[in-house]
């Protein structure tokens, strides 16, 4: 698949004309095979509920725009989720328990001598 990204970047490269150079037209055929090898790729590794959101393309780039959009990694989210597991977690003297009510991230040892 590291081959077919690049069709994910670029935009299609233009119809070559009748009289353009052969490393022309073979660029543009390539472009064209990589970007139906790369549609494949992305549609076979869907599943068919994620397939039924997404407009049909016969793009890749166009086709994998609304999927990025949907699936796009928050910071927000990742930040919630650390605290959330962070507000979990609480010590019991020598090692941290996960998953645990956090009554007080203190050392028991901190009774008055």
């Amino acid at each position: 698949m590291l081959d077919y990204d690049h069709v994910l970047k670029e935009d299609p490269p233009p119809e070559p004309t009748d009289d353009a150079a052969k490393e022309v037209k073979i660029k543009h055929q390539e472009w064209h095979k990589h970007n139906i090898i790369a549609l494949i790729y992305i549609k076979k590794c869907m599943t068919d509920a994620v397939k039924g959101g997404i407009p049909e393309s016969d793009l890749a780039k166009v086709y994998f725009s609304p999927i990025a959009d949907k699936y796009k990694v928050s910071d927000k989210a990742e930040t919630r989720y650390l605290m959330n597991k962070l507000i979990r977690m609480s010590f019991n003297g020598q090692e941290v328990l996960e998953n645990t009510p956090c009554r007080e991230l203190t050392l028991p040892a901190n009774s008055k001598k």
